[in-house]
């Protein structure tokens, strides 16, 4: 964890991502940072109050995420994948069948929230579920080589599943940097090792609240002692 934010190049926010979600990966790149990120984007909203156009956006970028598979993400890759993003994927008369369903978007958003929670509680996450189809090699009269042990080919079909996988691998990579932010509540990736807040608003916010707190604090003091004072000098009992 340490040696992860240690030797992070840049500092991410997520006024870096735009409206358009997906326009917004392909211009970043899409490292596992930011995947992570902008999956915590949405686990802080509540999905109850999503509108129609949040959903839209939501099931785009399942779908993109889908598209990178395993691999790990590079800046090739999400411009290299653009042309058929920007191309079938964005025109719902035509590539409609590639984007998922709002129910199974829904079902995604809420096994990551999930995941997330449990990272914010310093245990182990459990990402599922993924389903995975096991082919089963037989010898026939054409002899088929089988299969080294533990090797396992994986059928994606659906595509919150295929999404799940690339999410599965960026929260692999920077997982142990997910915090909640004690003054707003809301889930974030650490900048630096010694981060508590999410931003300076909620940092600035907590800093001006314990200066107020302390200058109240220390003119109820005095009014004390002014009071003590008062009551001494004209005789009676403190």
């Amino acid at each position: 964890m340490s040696q992860i934010a240690k030797t992070r190049a840049q500092d991410f926010s997520y006024e870096w991502f735009d409206d358009k979600a997906l326009r917004g990966y392909i211009r970043l790149g899409g490292t596992a940072s930011q995947i992570v990120k902008r999956l915590l984007f949405w686990v802080n909203r509540d999905y109850k109050e999503l509108n129609k156009e949040d959903w839209e956006h939501l099931r785009y970028e399942i779908a993109a995420l889908a598209e990178l598979g395993w691999t790990n993400p590079t800046f090739e890759d999400w411009s290299k994948a653009a042309e058929s993003w920007l191309g079938e994927y964005f025109d719902p008369e035509k590539q409609a069948c590639y984007l998922p369903y709002s129910e199974n978007a829904l079902e995604f958003l809420q096994i990551i929230s999930s995941c997330i929670e449990q990272l914010a509680n310093k245990s182990s996450a459990d990402l599922g579920p993924i389903s995975a189809v096991i082919r089963i090699y037989r010898q026939g009269k054409e002899k088929q080589p089988l299969p080294k042990f533990g090797e396992m080919i994986y059928e994606r079909e659906r595509i919150t599943d295929k999404a799940l996988y690339t999410t599965a691998k960026a929260i692999q990579h920077c997982g142990g940097l997910v915090e909640v932010c004690p003054e707003c509540s809301l889930y974030f990736l650490l900048d630096r090792i010694n981060q508590k807040y999410c931003s300076t608003t909620c940092s600035s916010r907590v800093t001006t609240r314990r200066s107020r707190e302390k200058k109240k604090a220390e003119k109820l003091a005095t009014q004390k002692k002014k009071r003590a004072k008062t009551k001494k000098s004209t005789g009676k009992k403190i």
